[in-house]
């Protein structure tokens, strides 16, 4: 038998490339100090974007999210899932499960937050919805890392109230 001369096909790794240059942001242009609560609200939105982007809307299903809240003082966060609640049927998703975390805790030793992410990633919900970013991490690289994780999945994080507005 002869080798095939011929070359193999990579036009995929083009496109391939392609998409995912246009998928993540360019780390060159990141923002000064004084930006960075707004530069973090567009990297989220790009990312629910793209995930939006990517399903065909005539066949649609609705949209499955985990509500995920910290619990306040009196060990409770009724207050918060509501309005989590009411935010995700504002976007005409389903919330499918809920969460909550005590504040205390940082957030890898947050079970509810653990388990958000766990379901998040074996597909039983498309997306993490929560009051603000405090209720992720103040911290903006940490925050950064988990808005990068769950955008590559790709899903979506969804917040009640914007990153810029706290």
């Amino acid at each position: 038998m002869r080798a095939s001369t011929s070359r193999p096909d990579t036009s995929w790794m083009d496109a391939e490339n392609e998409w995912e240059r246009q998928r993540c942001p360019n780390p060159a242009l990141r923002p000064g100090l004084g930006s960075q609560g707004l530069y973090l609200q567009q990297l989220r939105v790009s990312y629910n974007r793209h995930w939006r982007d990517t399903l065909p809307s005539p066949n649609r299903r609705q949209t499955r999210y985990v509500a995920y809240a910290l619990n306040n003082s009196g060990g409770v966060a009724d207050d918060d899932l509501s309005v989590v609640r009411r935010h995700v049927e504002s976007v005409n998703g389903v919330v499918a499960y809920e969460l909550t975390d005590t504040c205390a805790a940082p957030l890898n030793r947050r079970s509810g937050w653990a388990e958000a992410a766990r379901l998040l990633s074996l597909g039983f919900v498309d997306g993490i919805a929560a009051v603000d970013r405090s209720a992720i991490s103040l911290h903006d690289v940490e925050y950064e890392g988990v808005v990068n994780w769950i955008g590559h999945r790709p899903a979506l994080l969804a917040l009640a109230t914007p990153e810029g507005a706290t």
